[in-house]
C-alpha cells in the first residue's frame, strides 16, 4: 500500500495500478484501495475503468470526496447526465464547495440546459462579481437562454479583462442571437484564433458560416 500510493503520489500511476490491483486480489473490501485505484486510473486517462472503481469504493463505503471523484469522472469522460445526478448529491451535501459548483454548471451548459446554469451560478456570482469562471458560464447561459441585456453587463466584465477566446465567444453568441451574423462570424473566427480547443466554439462557428450563407 505504501508503495503504491508512493507511486501514484510521483506520478508513476502505472506501478500506483499495479500494486493496487495485487492489494485487492487479497482485500476486496477495502473501499480506499478501489478509491485510489480509481484515482491512479483517472490520472492515466482511463476514466470508464476509474468510474467502476469509485462506484466500487462507494458500495463499500460512502465517501463525499470518492462522490466527487466520480462525479469528476462522469464529467471527464463526457457522461455529463451521470456527472450531473452525482455532483447534484454532493452540491446538496457541501454547497461551499466551488469545483463541485463550476463541474456542475458547466456540465449543465454542455447539454444546453441554460435555465439550470443561471439558477445555480446567479447567487454565486452576486456573490463574487469579478470571478471569472462564474461570469464566463453565467453570460454564455444567460445569452443563450436569450437574455441578452443581464448577459452583455456579465460580457462587458469579462472584456474589462482583456481580449479572450471567451469573450469573444460571448461576443459572437450575443450577436448571433440578434441576427448580426457578419459580426457573430468575425467574432467566432478570432475566438477559433485565440483557442482552438474551446468548448462549443466549432458548433458556433459552424452556425455563423452557415448564416453568412458559407456551406
Amino acid at each position: 500500500m505504501k508503495e503504491a500510493v508512493e507511486a501514484q503520489q510521483s506520478g508513476n500511476f502505472e506501478k500506483a495500478i499495479r500494486n493496487y490491483h495485487l492489494l485487492l486480489k487479497t482485500y476486496p473490501q477495502i473501499a480506499e484501495i478501489h478509491s485510489n485505484l480509481g484515482a491512479a486510473l483517472a490520472g492515466e486517462g482511463r476514466y470508464a475503468d476509474a468510474i467502476v472503481e469509485y462506484e466500487r469504493a462507494l458500495k463499500i463505503k460512502p465517501n463525499p470526496q470518492v462522490s466527487l471523484n466520480l462525479g469528476l469522472a462522469y464529467y471527464k469522460a463526457g457522461q455529463l447526465s451521470r456527472a450531473i445526478a452525482t455532483l447534484t448529491k454532493v452540491h446538496a451535501e457541501q454547497p461551499k464547495n466551488l469545483q463541485v459548483l463550476v463541474l456542475l454548471a458547466d456540465s449543465h451548459l454542455q447539454l444546453a440546459e441554460n435555465k439550470q446554469v443561471i439558477a445555480l451560478l446567479t447567487p454565486a456570482q452576486k456573490a463574487d462579481p469579478e470571478n471569472a469562471t462564474f461570469n464566463y458560464l453565467l453570460g454564455t447561459a444567460l445569452v443563450r437562454d436569450g437574455q441578452i441585456a443581464p448577459g452583455q453587463v456579465i460580457i462587458d466584465k469579462i472584456l474589462r479583462n482583456g481580449d479572450s477566446a471567451q469573450a469573444r465567444l460571448l461576443m459572437g453568441t450575443t450577436k448571433l442571437m440578434v441576427n448580426d451574423f457578419k459580426g457573430a462570424l468575425d467574432d467566432f473566427t478570432k475566438a477559433v484564433e485565440l483557442d482552438p480547443k474551446l468548448p462549443d466554439v466549432y458548433s458556433y462557428y459552424g452556425l455563423a458560416l452557415m448564416s453568412t450563407g458559407d456551406q
